[in-house]
């Protein structure tokens, strides 16, 4: 097919890729410092991107719902599904083929010369991402809690590589503290990393086809997104030039808007007699004339959806109404002292850097598996433990110090967590030594 033809959305896939990427990760430069000096914010990305990266500009959909499924306060939150479902109606998997930086760098990695396998004889796998979401982004976070009633985000902790390429090796490379905070899981996801670097190589997207469980919801999505393939069937030969060059496997002269597809476009480059397109919803009216039936339905299904999404948004107010004496009241503390969420991270890292030597010291010697720890405790807690067991390290008067400034801390973190879900939607992490997500 000539390119001037091609449809531009096709034709310069890789740079919106790139492009979309850079704007996810727009904290880049803060990697080589080692330690997290950006403040946390409640913007979504689309994509799989972690939000425990120092460079990432906005939260993980899959790290965010996990967040809150697994609060004890939470619960469930409306504002992501809402914002998931949206997305999902309006892109489908339009985000994994065009927006998702883990996809990106999949498909880059797929470009390195060697042997190429297809995965067509593996098509069962495919259904591996939809367990994947159902009981480690779901069911685990919500069932499985603690004695506070908190639950981890078993998903990020255990399974995505992202949090590994992005956060903790760049991080470990550049901090002595995180380095000897590193145990058996960051081993564990450095091989998954590996794993899925590998098979990338070797096969197109393995982690987006098998188990990405932000590609299987966007996927339940994808027959009723307005963002739709479509297939001329006046112009098509019955060639099969399409699904041979589909990498996902998919044949969209059966199924042009098949849970698999990405409209990354390659049918279309492959179409002879460009018969495959890619459709923002908007038809023409002669189209609408061939598919009368088929756009009718799809309308009916769409304004089914869209209709959920309102009903979310609508909740979420209510929510929102019906609390907000509640969510005064918890957080009068705060609000009495004017101190926002950024102004309270502040004050705490101006304490720790003080004696920014001493601190350092702590964690270098803390132990292997206090990553996990921290999940789920006050930080400030989790300073005064970590003094308690390093104070053999340390004079009487070091000891006091640090006592002092982990003491200190516990206020600013309890004011943190009692901020309203509108001001603090996810898990506030260390500001100043951000752990690696591993």
């Amino acid at each position: 097919m000539d390119k001037k033809k091609l449809n531009p959305l096709a034709r310069f896939r890789g740079f919106i890729q790139a492009g979309a990427t850079l704007l996810t990760n727009l904290h880049l430069p803060t990697l080589p410092k080692g330690h997290c000096i950006r403040q946390w914010q409640i913007r979504l990305r689309t994509g799989l991107n972690c939000y425990s990266c120092p460079g990432a500009a906005g939260a993980c959909p899959v790290g965010a719902f996990q967040a809150v499924i697994g609060s004890s306060k939470f619960r469930f939150s409306y504002y992501i599904t809402g914002i998931l479902i949206l997305f999902g109606v309006l892109l489908g998997r339009f985000i994994c083929g065009f927006l998702c930086p883990f996809g990106w760098f999949q498909e880059l990695l797929h470009k390195i010369p060697s042997p190429k396998l297809s995965t067509k004889k593996l098509k069962p796998l495919r259904y591996l991402k939809y367990a994947v979401l159902l009981v480690m982004v779901v069911l685990l976070p919500l069932l499985a809690v603690n004695e506070l009633g908190m639950g981890d985000p078993f998903f990020c902790k255990y399974l995505c590589p992202q949090g590994v390429l992005e956060g903790a090796i760049p991080l470990s490379l550049t901090n002595a503290g995180i380095r000897a905070a590193l145990g058996k899981l960051f081993t564990w996801k450095a091989c998954i990393l590996l794993a899925v670097i590998v098979g990338s190589v070797v096969f197109y997207r393995p982690f987006c086809k098998w188990l990405c469980p932000l590609g299987a919801f966007y996927a339940l999505l994808n027959k009723v997104s307005l963002f739709q393939m479509r297939v001329d069937t006046h112009k098509c030969v019955s060639c099969g030039a399409c699904a041979k060059a589909c990498k996902m496997d998919v044949d969209i002269t059966k199924t042009p808007n098949h849970a698999e597809c990405i409209r990354c476009g390659m049918c279309m480059k492959a179409c002879p007699t460009d018969a495959s397109s890619i459709n923002s919803g908007w038809e023409t009216n002669q189209t609408l004339k061939r598919q009368r039936s088929k756009t009718m339905k799809l309308n009916r299904v769409t304004a089914l959806f869209l209709g959920l999404v309102l009903a979310f948004s609508l909740a979420a107010c209510g929510q929102g109404a019906s609390s907000a004496s509640t969510a005064s009241s918890s957080a009068s503390s705060a609000a009495a002292e004017g101190k926002t969420e950024e102004q309270l991270l502040a004050d705490e890292n101006e304490i720790l850097s003080a004696n920014d030597a001493l601190w350092e010291k702590v964690f270098s010697s803390m132990d292997k598996n206090v990553t996990e720890t921290t999940l789920s405790t006050n930080y400030g807690d989790f300073l005064l433990s970590a003094v308690e067991k390093a104070k053999d390290q340390f004079s009487d008067e070091e000891y006091k110090t640090l006592t002092a400034d982990a003491e200190r801390s516990v206020p600013l973190r309890n004011k943190l967590l009692l901020l309203p879900l509108r001001t603090r939607l996810l898990p506030v992490p260390p500001h100043r030594h951000c752990f690696p997500p591993v």
